[in-house]
């Protein structure tokens, strides 16, 4: 979702380097980038090790969500990515079913859908917390295949994380590397690799 339905990799990256330099670490945003995909869980695990952070994991998650916070509802601060708008008209005009699989929580996937005003676009809204291992593990996209009534080999799959592309990979679905968000992530591990929406759209109908 991040990265894919709406440009706020960049506020969560912001976020977390502001968090680090509370505590005294100065880290650019492109060494941040290698935690993108992961679930909040796994990241604030990540980043106890690695900074030998002495908080909890509770606490690294509040303190962090503090900083996103002040980012996310600033005003204009999230939107769209562009062409979505034009890829989902598209593709509810054949009747395609539509799907979020993030490694956000929840309660985070909504929050973003509302902010774009998608709240009540989608058929299934699925969080790696329903499942036992998050991304790059298939077992969330498994999980949205099962509760779809869907055939792998017939499901397009949208990512922009190296670990998400991974997960949608091994689950065996058809993989797009979007490459339209500000944080430019590995998506050579993808089927297919577009810029833009405009591009994925026109690749679609021709």
């Amino acid at each position: 979702m991040d990265g894919v339905l709406a440009d706020t990799e960049k506020l969560y990256l912001e976020a977390l380097k502001q968090y680090l330099a509370s505590l005294n670490h100065t880290v650019s945003i492109q060494e941040l980038t290698r935690y993108l995909g992961m679930s909040m869980h796994d990241i604030c695990r990540q980043l106890k090790q690695d900074y030998h952070i002495h908080e909890t994991l509770s606490e690294i998650r509040a303190h962090q969500l503090v900083y996103y916070d002040r980012l996310f509802y600033g005003e204009g601060n999230v939107k769209p990515m562009p062409g979505l708008l034009e890829l989902i008209n598209v593709f509810k005009q054949h009747d395609i079913q539509m799907a979020v699989v993030s490694s956000s929580s929840l309660f985070g996937i909504k929050e973003t859908l509302r902010m774009i005003g998608m709240e009540n676009t989608f058929d299934l809204i699925l969080s790696t917390a329903a499942v036992e291992r998050g991304k790059p593990f298939p077992d969330v996209y498994l999980l949205a295949l099962e509760q779809m009534n869907q055939i792998a080999e017939e499901v397009l799959v949208i990512e922009d994380s190296t670990s998400g592309i991974q997960a949608a990979k091994q689950a065996h679905t058809i993989v797009i590397g979007y490459k339209g968000s500000e944080i430019q992530q590995d998506t050579s591990l993808a089927d297919y690799e577009v810029a833009s929406y405009h591009e994925l759209l026109t690749y679609l109908q021709s």
